[in-house]
């Protein structure tokens, strides 16, 4: 209870870790700081709650997850935050816990031999979106896509990366995204 009240007390935001991501909040609501001795109340600690509870909701929220495309020819990647790899009957996706917009979106490849282009396209409920990038054969030169794409709770979310024509190689590639 004491660290809990300690960090009620900050009244500035909230951090959160999980696995690769950080999500960080600012509080606009009204959050109670308790001297010592003074009485808890559960209306005060219900605003105070509630006061966290709409700014992790409403905040926006950025994701960072790395990959990897490691191919051999005439194959495909699917991927999401929580796996790479698969096939045409195996998609990898993430269900998204609450609803949102992705924005935002960028692509960092972090190696790449191939040597033709690949397309990393986002990917909604199993259908391609308008959020799409294509990494240049052996460029490792972070791409933007400046597109938005709206979630519901629940929503799968996943993309889809191909390099058709290409004959050896492979590329590495970190995804990050404002939702």
């Amino acid at each position: 209870m004491k660290a809990f009240k300690e960090g009620i007390q900050k009244g500035l935001g909230i951090i959160v870790v999980f696995g690769t991501a950080v999500f960080g909040y600012n509080v606009a609501g009204t959050v109670k700081t308790w001297s010592s001795g003074e009485t808890l109340t559960a209306a005060d600690l219900n605003q105070t709650v509630q006061s966290l509870k709409t700014a992790v909701e409403n905040a926006a929220q950025f994701y960072e997850a790395g990959g990897g495309y490691y191919h051999s020819a005439n194959t495909y990647q699917w991927g999401s935050f929580f796996g790479i790899g698969g096939t045409a009957t195996a998609e990898k996706v993430t269900s998204m816990p609450r609803a949102g917009k992705v924005k935002n979106f960028t692509l960092k490849p972090t190696s790449n031999t191939v040597d033709a282009a690949c397309t990393l396209t986002l990917r909604k409920n199993s259908v391609g979106t308008t959020i799409a990038v294509t990494i240049p054969a052996g460029s490792t030169t972070q791409i933007a896509d400046a597109d938005t794409v709206d979630f519901i709770a629940g929503d799968n979310l996943g993309w889809y990366v191909a390099c058709p024509g290409f004959t050896t190689g492979s590329v590495g590639y970190d995804v990050t995204f404002e939702f």
